[in-house]
């Protein structure tokens, strides 16, 4: 799979994922972005549609890369951005060179389930 190279600040597609930081975006476009290796990791074991990864080769762990790249389906889209875009779209400074965009699910109460080996607090 090819990663598709972003490295301009100017980017149409960066300036829409910067707008999911204000609530207001998140909730029009009913997507969200995660920081972080650990972060992207949980998403997507938890059952978050993956709909792109965002990564920068210049930070990022290629053995960390390599265990996300190989957990993604076919249909998510892979950028490869400049370390300059990078950091204009990072919240955060400890994000390890990954982010990823995720499709909101709606939950109701009826969808969470307690686990009966654990006592819930």
């Amino acid at each position: 799979m090819q990663p598709n190279k972003i490295s301009s600040v100017s980017n149409p597609r960066l300036k829409a994922w910067i707008q999911l930081y204000k609530g207001n975006q998140r909730g029009r476009q009913d997507h969200f972005l995660v920081e972080g290796y650990l972060e992207c990791s949980r998403g997507m074991n938890s059952g978050f549609e993956l709909l792109g990864l965002m990564f920068c080769p210049e930070i990022i762990d290629p053995i960390l890369l390599s265990n996300l790249l190989q957990n993604i389906g076919t249909h998510v889209q892979v950028f490869d951005l400049d370390k300059k875009v990078y950091a204009k779209l990072a919240y955060r400074d400890d994000t390890q060179g990954v982010m990823a965009l995720f499709k909101k699910s709606e939950m109701t109460l009826s969808d969470f389930r307690v686990r009966q080996d654990k006592t819930p607090l």
